[in-house]
């Protein structure tokens, strides 16, 4: 599956170019994993998309950790190499001490799942729309 999102997100690039692709990765990326989770492995369409949206924000620590030290550093490469350890270490962390917890969160009520699920969305729209250039404006660059 994921060669298949790979796939997916090469086309787009070789098509539309580097900076619409990035506008797209909510699209092509971040939906199709919400509709796997709902359809595949036959799970709520909230706590799919609640799970897609937590796992993104589990994610934005290891980036943080690689940018400082790419910052501090002066370097993209050592931006990559901090961040990929740090994805692992997260992980390891999140696994034992959150999963469990969230998990149990979401599964106990829809409002509850909605709740949580709360921070993410509204940091993953911020991160959004002040990460890509012009956020919303999906189209803007091929007009």
């Amino acid at each position: 599956m994921g060669a298949a999102f790979l796939i997916v997100q090469t086309v787009c690039w070789r098509l539309l170019g580097i900076e619409v692709t990035s506008k797209l990765y909510p699209v092509i990326i971040h939906l199709p994993v919400a509709v796997l989770f709902a359809l595949v492995f036959k799970r709520p369409w909230h706590i799919s998309i609640v799970s897609v949206l937590c796992g993104y924000l589990c994610c934005q620590a290891p980036r943080w950790f690689g940018f400082l030290f790419g910052a501090a550093l002066k370097s993209d490469l050592a931006d990559h190499l901090f961040y990929i350890p740090a994805t692992f270490a997260f992980y390891i962390l999140l696994k034992k001490f959150a999963a469990g917890s969230v998990r149990q969160l979401m599964e106990k009520s829809v409002k509850s799942c909605l709740l949580l699920g709360g921070v993410p969305l509204f940091y993953y729209l911020f991160d959004y729309q002040f990460s890509v250039k012009d956020g919303w404006f999906i189209f803007q660059a091929t007009t």
